[in-house]
């Protein structure tokens, strides 16, 4: 979220009463040698940097942001998606409780999101430096920003004074110069608050950022004001560092930490090639602003076909964004102001962050193109140069005068950029650099463990928040579809339950049938067992039917085709000797009937009974029913019963 340009709201007055600080700076400047620990997070899935800072006694984690000038928090009156805890992660948002309000509104844009809201003023806390009386946006409305991945509850702005939208917004000029306005009350940057009263030689801070510790950044990210960080630049090497001016915008007025970029090349087949800088829009030399706010680099198209074309690789199909295998090594040299800067093998591309669903080889650019509505004239500058080019070097800030002259009549009239290369040949460093590329994209090894840095890795387990909303998505619609199969299922059981089974006679009409052999049964409305059963009962009256699926046609009364089954398998001949048996069955109870009739005495054959007619005339009570085949050898020691036709099958 780096760079931000003027978007003031519409309901917002040009001028306004400017609210006076009643307790000012008293001498107060950021001490010499102070060091705040950054703590790394993640921005689009790559790696962002974050810092405390404590204002109204609330201490809260803020993006540390070179690109632009504001500081701002969400607030808890902030009701948008951005400010919505998620994925595991929650935002801390700030309650204005005695912050002083100005009266005044303004929006913030940055390359990617947005924060808007009232302006106040209140005691802020950074770098054990108490700021008394600083302006600040206290965002209602935040808009396309990751804040739940930061971990971050806004942004802390570190560009010049004059970049601020804050101070343009309560002073209604942006034509000043830098060190125009002292009281912090009237800005939105932190600048000058922490230098205005610093001796001279220590108005400047220095960046140092770290990679994570599985690709060798096994130290600390930290800005150090008024010192060197001897981590990143040993006092032996203090005289190495290459000293700019900070180039101004086109009316003369320096805003941004914006240099020249007279060379880039790469190493192709052995050789460095310089892609001509003419790509990004420029005639002559391109210039870049220096944003620690961005995950990737930026510039034009134009140009990131002509570098990665260099290697045979174009664009995606949205024409902006350049995928490269995770093994191709990329030797490429920036030079910024006066220096040449190689950039770190694992910094010139990146890991995509599960993108290829854990597919090892899926990197992206370093580099990426700008997208309409980041139009890079917005801030004259052709190129950004993020969070990936600053691992590469140590960055330094200055409002001091030019080292090699001390002199100068305001505390920020001639701003300054220092730049270190950590990774040069001469010292080794770059050889170091590609043997850890080696070890990393190509051996699969590990040069430290994330999890002892302090929101170095994700709590998703690496997948992007995209890959995470997508897995989200799957998976709720698989459950919703399996609580639409359970219900579905249980709905059928209750309609199997409650309903009586029928079968389909042909004539269009269905009606309760006792015995399906003469009709065909509706599969439909039949459970698996059901089936079965009247699969058995088909076979007792001699028919051998297939499963089929929907309405089956109805069963001639014909045996079937010998060829249909395998008459050497002991099932056929079990269901044979079942058949034969049953219609011997039916043959004797036949007989049975009609010797009984002579003697008065009655066959039931549905039920298999006999009974004993009495003489009306006879007190004599009848017998009871006779169940001739109870003791049957081929009975089984229990028999089911069709709910639908009440008849007993005895098959083994």
């Amino acid at each position: 979220m780096p760079l931000s340009y003027v978007s003031r709201r519409d309901d917002v007055a040009s001028s306004s009463s400017s609210p006076s600080s009643t307790h000012f700076l008293a001498k107060r400047a950021v001490a010499k040698s102070t060091v705040v620990q950054l703590k790394r997070t993640f921005l689009q899935g790559q790696l962002t940097y974050t810092a405390p800072i404590t204002v109204e006694g609330q201490t809260l984690n803020v993006q540390v942001d070179t690109g632009s000038a504001d500081f701002w928090l969400a607030a808890d009156k902030c009701g948008t998606a951005s400010c919505q805890s998620k994925e595991g992660y929650q935002i801390t948002l700030f309650r204005d409780d005695t912050g002083l309000e100005t009266g005044q509104s303004v929006q913030i844009s940055y390359l990617r999101g947005s924060a808007s809201g009232p302006i106040v003023t209140s005691n802020v806390t950074f770098a054990n430096d108490l700021i008394p009386n600083q302006a600040f946006l206290t965002a209602d409305d935040v808009e396309a920003e990751q804040l739940n991945t930061m971990q971050a509850s806004g942004v802390l702005g570190m560009a010049l004074p004059l970049d601020s939208l804050i101070q343009s917004t309560l002073s209604t000029s942006r034509t000043g110069n830098n060190d125009s306005i002292t009281q912090p009350s009237l800005t939105g940057s932190l600048l000058p608050g922490l230098w205005y009263t610093a001796p001279m030689g220590q108005r400047f801070f220095g960046l140092g950022l770290q990679r994570l510790p599985s690709d060798g950044g096994n130290g600390n990210s930290t800005i150090t004001f008024g010192d060197y960080d001897p981590e990143y630049l040993p006092t032996n090497r203090q005289s190495h560092v290459s000293w700019s001016s900070v180039l101004p915008d086109d009316d003369g007025k320096a805003r941004t930490w914006k240099s020249q970029v007279s060379d880039l090349s790469v190493k192709v087949n052995g050789s460095y090639i310089s892609i001509p800088l003419s790509h990004t829009g420029s005639v002559g030399p391109a210039t870049a602003i220096l944003s620690s706010g961005v995950p990737f680099n930026y510039a034009p198209a134009s140009f990131l076909n002509a570098l990665y074309g260099a290697y045979n690789v174009g664009p995606s199909a949205d024409g902006l964004t350049y995928y490269l295998d995770c093994s191709l090594e990329i030797d490429m040299n920036i030079t910024v102001g006066n220096v040449t800067v190689p950039v770190h093998p694992l910094d010139s591309s990146l890991k995509v962050n599960n993108m290829f669903g854990g597919n090892n080889n899926g990197c992206m650019g370093s580099f990426q193109a700008f997208t309409d509505d980041m139009d890079p004239s917005l801030y004259s500058s052709n190129i950004v140069l993020g969070a990936p080019f600053l691992r590469s070097v140590y960055s330094l800030y200055s409002c001091d005068p030019n080292p090699s002259n001390m002199t100068q009549t305001g505390w920020c009239s001639n701003p300054w950029l220092g730049i270190y290369p950590l990774y040069t040949n001469s010292s080794g460093g770059y050889q170091t650099a590609q043997a850890d590329f080696q070890k990393v994209r190509l051996q699969g090894q590990q040069l430290g463990d994330n999890s002892q840095v302090d929101g170095a890795t994700q709590k998703s387990s690496g997948f992007s928040s995209a890959a995470k909303i997508a897995v989200g998505v799957v998976c709720g619609f698989v459950g919703i579809l399996a609580v639409m199969a359970i219900l579905l299922y249980w709905l059928k059981r209750r309609r199997a339950r409650d309903e009586p089974e029928v079968f389909d006679t042909g004539s269009g009409s269905h009606e309760d049938e006792k015995d399906p052999i003469n009709g065909s049964v509706d599969w439909k409305k039949l459970s698996e067992n059901e089936r079965q059963k009247a699969r058995e009962l088909a076979m007792l009256h001699g028919h051998f039917v297939d499963e089929t699926d929907g309405r089956a046609s109805p069963i001639p009364p014909t045996k079937a085709p010998e060829d249909d089954w395998d008459i050497s398998s002991k099932g056929y001949w079990e269901a044979r000797a079942i058949k034969n048996d049953y219609l011997k069955r039916q043959r004797d109870s036949s007989a049975a009937a009609k010797s009984l009739s002579v003697s008065g005495t009655t066959y039931d054959g549905t039920r298999g009974e006999i009974h004993e007619m009495m003489d009306p005339s006879s007190s004599r009570p009848a017998s009871p029913p006779l169940t001739p085949y109870r003791d049957h050898p081929n009975t089984p020691p229990q028999d089911y019963t069709e709910s639908h036709g009440q008849a007993h099958a005895y098959a083994q």
